[in-house]
């Protein structure tokens, strides 16, 4: 028999995806209509489900097999990355396109010109050198400007490992084999985040509710479905992994974890300035070490140092030409509501895309984990508290005006954590039959976003 809270929860959990559901369905544009809101509706044919159906019937017998404990914990991680990549391509083939309908985010995305500069510019420490000035120049395309180096390095290296594989290329041939490269290896590269994420949640929360988190990573929509972008791709594999090196710098006093965590962060926000608030989060992880935190700070000079003095890197200075050109590309509203509008907007679209039952469960765990911290002060809850006030100041005080299904990216693996942390709470007779709801609501929604509201 469940209490009065369960049973709350299930009836807000099914009533809002139901309605979700039929909001995509029947097409009814309630989102569409609001200001400012960015996925509209899209008609992507459903053809070819049996790779699909396979791949959600793998991560059943897979999650199955994790809450029955026929799997070591690391066997566990292992085949929940494999069946990741199974699920990206199982939404990917009911287009009846085959692998073209994961490489065509190459081709036909915005983003798709970090494939093109690729190509194009080989030398990676000329570039780092010469970056501000091919910026003035106009000749790296509209999103570059907007970043550090590393997104446009991170394809440049992909467009290396295709040409190793298919030498000798010409222009057009190399960057069809960079896009073909990437469509198989980026979706393996993404779902390589629950490696840091087990070892960080096992620290933090226990061996349960980390496989289980783990899980439920690979039900997100945003998760599932956009592609080849380094959003999803690497940005929270190395987000998670810098926050791991914090809290293990942090809990063993060293000040050489703490170099090795200020140099990842420093590699990390060469990838996106973004991705900076890591270091608020390996601050807190690290805060009761002196030590710890004095080599983040040395690893962080170091790193500064080395890209300014021997790759002529001023990273201050492109990420003030970075901040102007967004504010220039995307200017903010004047109005007095825009800042409380646009927070909400931002929440609205990074929570449907978690899913609603994600959502939900996160918004329970977060309750209990603000409790927590302020009373009891764990090490979980400190951090599941941090990343919930850094969600709130990213919606309304970053200037973000929406696409925050794919800019939030990054955070997901910790909504995951708080939200499983809950679950496992519950009582046992109550556990499994929720997580299998949860579960079935979540690639139901990851579904019918793809045949209705897709990526594009």
């Amino acid at each position: 028999m469940l209490n009065t809270g369960p049973r709350k929860f299930i009836a807000v959990v099914v009533f809002g995806t139901m309605l979700l559901w039929a909001m995509l369905v029947f097409r009814i544009p309630l989102l569409q209509k609001l200001p400012g809101w960015v996925w509209e509706f899209t008609n992507k044919p459903g053809l070819f489900w049996w790779a699909l159906v396979g791949a959600i019937f793998c991560f059943g017998l897979v999650v199955a097999g994790i809450l029955h404990q026929k799997f070591s914990d690391l066997t566990g991680v292992a085949l929940l990355v494999l069946v990741g990549v199974l699920l990206q391509f199982g939404f990917a083939a009911i287009e009846g396109r085959g692998i073209t309908a994961v490489s065509d985010r190459l081709l036909t995305t915005g983003h798709a010109e970090f494939a093109d500069l690729a190509v194009v510019y080989d030398d990676i420490p000329l570039l780092i050198a010469s970056y501000e000035e091919l910026v003035d120049k106009g000749k790296l395309g509209k999103f570059a400007p907007s970043k550090p180096p590393g997104t446009l390095i991170f394809h440049i290296l992909t467009n290396r490992l295709s040409r190793v594989l298919h030498p000798g290329q010409t222009h057009d041939r190399a960057l069809a084999d960079l896009r073909t490269t990437a469509a198989w290896l980026w979706p393996l590269l993404s779902c390589l985040v629950l490696v840091p994420l087990f070892f960080l949640g096992r620290s933090l929360y226990g061996r349960e509710p980390t496989l289980l988190a783990c899980a439920l990573f690979l039900t997100v929509p945003s998760v599932n479905l956009i592609n080849l972008h380094t959003d999803q791709v690497i940005y929270p594999l190395f987000f998670v992994s810098c926050v791991a090196l914090g809290l293990w710098a942090g809990r063993r006093d060293s000040w050489w974890l703490g170099v090795a965590g200020g140099v990842l962060a420093y590699l990390t926000m060469g990838l996106s300035f973004g991705l900076g608030s890591v270091l608020v989060i390996m601050v807190v992880s690290c805060r009761s070490s002196v030590r710890a935190n004095a080599g983040l700070t040395a690893g962080l000079i170091l790193s500064v140092l080395v890209g300014c003095l021997w790759l002529h890197y001023p990273v201050w200075n492109r990420f003030l030409a970075a901040v102007s050109y967004h504010q220039t590309w995307r200017p903010w509203p004047s109005s007095w509501w825009a800042p409380a509008y646009l927070g909400l907007l931002n929440m609205v679209e990074f929570g449907i895309w978690l899913g609603i039952p994600l959502t939900c469960l996160s918004v329970y765990g977060w309750a209990g984990e603000v409790k927590t911290c302020w009373s009891a002060k764990t090490d979980s809850s400190r951090q599941s508290t941090i990343v919930f006030v850094l969600i709130l100041l990213l919606a309304f005080f970053t200037r973000t005006q929406g696409e925050t299904a794919r800019l939030w990216l990054f955070l997901v693996p910790f909504v995951c954590l708080v939200a499983a942390k809950w679950v496992c709470g519950r009582p046992i007779n109550e556990r499994a039959w929720l997580i299998w709801l949860v579960v079935f609501l979540q690639l139901g929604t990851t579904l019918l976003i793809k045949l209705n509201m897709d990526f594009a």
